[in-house]
């Protein structure tokens, strides 16, 4: 009788494992998108949006947003292929995406906060993901630069009086 509950428990717990093992983490499920949201990424270098949406299979598309707001797959440029490869995260907070690794800093449903680490020079940058609804439109780095340049007056310097 012992040796039938032992043998019970131990196939309970291996179909439990397996279970666990199969499918996305909480991580990878919140980078995945619906067709009709995407993810805004952002960093520093950056003058404009790209917008990505990540697949459930471990792929992602690359889309540009056109002067009416629509979004256009930017998965190639004239001859210039973008990496098609996978992206993937683990529960311990890295990020694969394409060639790059990054440290994922914070992440929920509407926010994910990257910071990449150049191997060669060791200087760190973050990257924003910002989740973005089909219709909705953000306005883009280059608005608030306009902003900033047209009215100098509402961002004093720092300390200058």
């Amino acid at each position: 009788m012992k040796r039938l509950e032992i043998n019970t428990l131990l196939l309970n717990l291996s179909f439990l494992f397996l279970l666990s093992c199969s499918g996305k983490n909480d991580i990878e499920k919140l980078f995945i998108n619906t067709k009709s949201d995407y993810w805004a990424a952002y960093d520093q270098q950056q003058d404009s949006y790209l917008y990505f949406q990540f697949h459930s299979d471990g792929t992602f598309d690359r889309y540009l947003r056109n002067y009416k707001g629509e979004f256009e797959l930017f998965n190639k440029d004239g001859d210039l292929m973008h990496s098609t490869a996978p992206w993937s995260a683990t529960k311990d907070s890295i990020l694969t995406w394409g060639p790059y690794t990054y440290d994922i800093i914070n992440c929920n449903e509407n926010t994910i906060v990257l910071m990449f680490t150049n191997p060669k020079t060791k200087l760190q940058s973050h990257t924003f993901l910002i989740r973005e609804k089909s219709p909705d439109y953000r306005k883009s780095p280059a608005d608030y630069e306009q902003k900033y340049e047209a009215n100098p007056e509402k961002y004093p310097v720092p300390f200058s009086k």
